[in-house]
């Protein structure tokens, strides 16, 4: 299995923009097509930033899926 890094800001991106390239990555994840390896500084800082308020007015994922994707993450 390909193993990738993705950094916050391709994830918030990908939250953003539904059909962009990084939509496409977090998929790919998501499928179990990759192996995402995120350090746990990144990760706090993806659910520090994910929750900003002009980001989550942007954002199609609810607070739920964002908490959700956290803890998986």
């Amino acid at each position: 299995m390909v193993k990738v890094v993705m950094d916050t800001n391709v994830i918030v991106s990908a939250t953003v923009a539904k059909h962009g390239n990084e939509a496409k990555a977090l998929d790919a994840w998501r499928d179990k097509k990759v192996e995402l390896i995120i350090s746990p500084e990144i990760l706090e800082e993806m659910g520090r930033v994910l929750l900003y308020r002009r980001i989550r007015k942007q954002s199609w994922m609810t607070k739920k899926e964002i908490k959700e994707f956290l803890i998986v993450a």
